[in-house]
């Protein structure tokens, strides 16, 4: 019965994607080349998978070396941080069902939703970028707060293609998430090294190379923002997202 109650929800989403032919629905070429798709995996890559990157290796260094505090003063901080993101996924698991719309729910739309706390989440980070105080662990609180509604994305993703494609599109994001997750992590410390190779020191190199990767964050809102990738109905009739 849950089951039939899950297929009819997906024939009501008005986003859902309609493969062209059964081999390619079960193709991750399919996938992958899929405009929808590649419009979503590249924000989930540079928002969701480079936050991994932060939170696993490049907080620490920002609360030593850009904002001076102590080993012992980041490592609390860094629990604050961890314990505030862990409650901020309970908030939105309670919130988004409630309030977060999925095709033809009544709601906030998912997409607005996500669009709306990521780009909160690269100004707070132009804030975190202007002022490096120790005081300003602070601001990584809010930050684990607004985070967290990229998640979003890669629910609306598994919702938009048919149920039968549910787990190959779900590992084709994860995989990207990786990638952003590698790339980010690679990244900053090759821009780092760059950096302090010419001259600047450790709290200025790192903040240069966070800036080059807020850079890269707008560019992949952008794309998302004004993606015209086409998103077939069930009716035939094509629309955007």
């Amino acid at each position: 019965h849950q089951e039939g109650q899950r297929d009819a929800e997906r024939e009501r989403m008005p986003f859902t994607v309609t493969p062209s032919s059964a081999p390619d629905a079960l193709s991750y070429k399919a996938i992958f080349t899929h405009p929808y798709f590649r419009r979503m995996a590249l924000l989930g890559s540079v928002h969701q998978g480079g936050f991994m990157a932060v939170q696993t290796l490049w907080a620490g260094p920002w609360m030593t070396q850009v904002l001076g505090l102590s080993i012992a003063q980041a490592s609390r901080v860094l629990f604050a941080f961890n314990l505030c993101l862990m409650l901020s996924y309970l908030l939105l698991s309670w919130w988004a069902p409630r309030h977060v719309s999925y095709g033809s729910q009544r709601g906030w739309p998912a997409l607005r939703v996500v669009g709306i706390g990521i780009s909160l989440s690269i100004l707070l980070q132009l804030t975190m970028l202007l002022l490096p105080y120790a005081w300003a662990w602070l601001l990584w609180l809010p930050f684990a707060l607004l985070v967290t509604v990229s998640t979003l994305a890669q629910t609306h993703v598994s919702l938009s293609f048919p149920s039968a494609q549910a787990g190959r599109v779900n590992t084709a994001y994860n995989l990207s998430l990786f990638i952003g997750a590698f790339s980010v992590q690679w990244g900053l410390g090759l821009l780092i090294d760059v950096f302090v190779a010419n001259g600047w020191d450790d709290s200025a190199a790192i903040r240069l190379a966070w800036c080059v990767y807020v850079l890269v964050q707008c560019f992949a809102l952008f794309r998302f923002v004004t993606s015209k990738a086409l998103v077939i109905t069930p009716t035939g009739a094509t629309t955007t997202q």
